[in-house]
């Protein structure tokens, strides 16, 4: 038997920020209000649950193309901090999957994108599996942008399948590059973490 599922909801991460909860599809949904006040929590919730009550009606026919550029333009522009790597993540998912609209993308186009990126025939060189898991990590989030702004229909929006994730690289250190690395951190006041 099914249980009944809740309606929106706040709730708070382990960082301590407030999140709206919610079904959708049978599947688990959560956007962050970037609030760590319930009060301010609240607004955000009010002013959310206000957006999806527009009975305007959500385009069926949109591109992943349309998601990309609205993504592009609202969230990495204003935000990204290394838009450099994301303008050619961008041109080459336009390459390989922007003309589809976004309810025929499917596992098989998917799987052709890899493909093509593996061999180079999309991009300037082949690429690995962890630049490619990153490029549809992207295109999830262009496609997640575009029906959180109703700008495309959210059970159009396909579950991308992603390369696996790699292990990262490892390297063994000679005794000597452990000395100068631990002389190095002795003369500054690095803190309780190494970082970059």
């Amino acid at each position: 038997m099914s249980r009944k599922t809740q309606g929106p909801r706040l709730a708070q991460t382990e960082r301590g920020t407030w999140e709206i909860r919610w079904t959708e599809n049978g599947r688990s949904l959560r956007k962050s209000t970037r609030c760590y006040d319930r009060a301010e929590a609240e607004k955000v919730l009010a002013r959310w649950l206000l957006a999806r009550q527009d009975n305007t009606p959500v385009p069926r026919n949109v591109t992943v193309q349309h998601c990309l550029d609205a993504y592009w333009e609202g969230h990495v522009v204003p935000r990204a901090v290394d838009r450099k790597r994301l303008v050619s993540v961008h041109r080459w998912l336009s390459t390989g999957l922007g003309s589809l609209a976004v309810r025929d993308l499917g596992d098989q186009h998917t799987h052709q994108y890899r493909a093509r990126r593996r061999e180079g025939s999309i991009g300037t060189c082949p690429a690995q599996d962890s630049t490619i898991r990153r490029e549809l990590g992207h295109l999830t989030s262009a496609l997640r942008y575009a029906a959180d702004r109703r700008l495309a229909a959210r059970d159009d929006i396909p579950r991308i399948a992603r390369p696996a994730e790699s292990s990262g690289r490892e390297k063994w250190l000679r005794k000597e590059q452990v000395d100068a690395l631990l002389a190095a951190l002795a003369d500054e006041d690095a803190g309780p973490r190494m970082s970059r």
